[in-house]
């Protein structure tokens, strides 16, 4: 397999399109993490062989993404953005580098950070209120196209939600915990994405064939989990609302579905949500418990006149101010001066020097003169 091959021509499909590969998934920030539990199945999700007529085009022009786009007739797709990870704490993110857009028909892998500039045609597409865009935590992505492009994203579609919503009995907990788009996956389509240190790789270079192919599956799969889950909304009592998994985002903010212009911030929300029991508390550790006289007088009420005197006293002084419990701080030391030789001294010493001086003249004044000895 050749690492590196020649720049695709216009609507042309990627030169490792007839290799089968294995796909990647890249966890980002504010993406739902991995399954605790690791992949239930070692088969591995491929697009490949659920969409065996699919054509994938990797696209680094702008005009090619303008033709490309003017083909998607679909009224529903799967959407995800990779970007070049930063691994420098405290500087920004790097932009968005990819945008993928799939259905069962067609893969677009739109390469924007090779672009001279964001495609009109991709921007109608992404703002257009008719046409779902459904990915896994996908709000945060939607808020970062803004961010780096001014772009703003309309009736998108959060898996996570819509499978709490569709499916409850099978994913219990709170509303808002993320389900991972392998997860996912590995639960409606037995086949996992696979990981690897592709999802950490620069999506900003021109991509090679590992990378193609995990952003093909990823994208594809959420328009597959899409088309599944939907499936299953006719048979829910009562019908899920649309509004309880889709959102605009506007500006940077995130808004109820809406198609004129949105009004209402959106709160993701389902009354019907049934979380199931409450996690049972933890056990306390008995070793951490303290077993003093003090810690079991202290659970048990206030001290009283009746409590042990070697325990009282102690308690007593416990329940003082805070000021009469501290420690003291040590006493403040004297700021030495500077002399006139330049050395430090104490700036009591003057006074000290001019108490001997007139010791000393005392002395000399009260001692008895040669004259007066002979």
């Amino acid at each position: 397999m050749q690492s590196q091959h020649p720049q695709p021509a216009p609507s042309s499909t990627h030169p490792s399109d007839a290799i089968p590969q294995s796909s990647n998934r890249r966890n980002k920030p504010n993406k739902p993490p991995p399954s605790k539990q690791g992949p239930t199945t070692d088969k591995l999700y491929s697009w490949r062989e659920l969409s065996p007529n699919a054509q994938r085009h990797y696209i680094r022009d702008a005009a090619q993404a303008t033709s490309a786009i003017a083909q998607l007739k679909g009224a529903a797709y799967g959407f995800d953005l990779e970007w070049k990870p930063n691994y420098v704490k405290g500087t920004p993110q790097n932009p968005v580098a990819l945008v993928q857009i799939a259905d069962d028909k067609d893969i677009l892998l739109l390469q924007v950070s090779a672009m001279n500039e964001f495609p009109a045609a991709l921007q109608a597409f992404l703002q257009n209120p008719n046409i779902v865009k459904a990915g896994v935590g996908i709000q945060y992505d939607c808020k970062k196209l803004w961010t780096d492009y001014n772009v703003n994203c309309r009736n998108f579609v959060d898996l996570a939600l819509l499978a709490r919503s569709v499916d409850n009995a099978r994913w219990k907990g709170r509303w808002s915990d993320p389900i991972g788009l392998s997860r996912l996956c590995e639960h409606y389509f037995q086949a996992a994405l696979s990981k690897g240190r592709v999802q950490r790789s620069d999506w900003s270079a021109y991509l090679k064939d590992n990378q193609v192919e995990y952003a093909a599956n990823d994208c594809h799969s959420g328009f597959m989990l899409y088309k599944r889950l939907m499936r299953m909304l006719p048979f829910v009592t009562p019908v899920p609302q649309r509004i309880y998994f889709t959102f605009d985002c506007m500006y940077g903010y995130l808004y109820e579905p809406s198609i004129d212009q949105p009004a209402k911030l959106w709160q993701p929300h389902n009354p019907f949500y049934d979380p199931g029991p409450l996690p049972e508390p933890k056990p306390k550790d008995e070793s951490q418990t303290s077993t003093s006289p003090i810690a079991s007088s202290s659970t048990a009420g206030p001290p009283t006149m009746a409590m042990n005197a070697n325990i009282a006293p102690q308690v007593q002084r416990d329940a003082r101010p805070y000021h009469n419990n501290a420690r003291r701080p040590p006493p403040r030391r004297r700021r030495p001066t500077s002399g006139a030789n330049g050395q430090q001294q104490n700036s009591s010493e003057p006074r000290r020097r001019e108490n001997r001086n007139r010791r000393r003249k005392d002395e000399r004044s009260s001692a008895p003169s040669p004259d007066t000895a002979s």
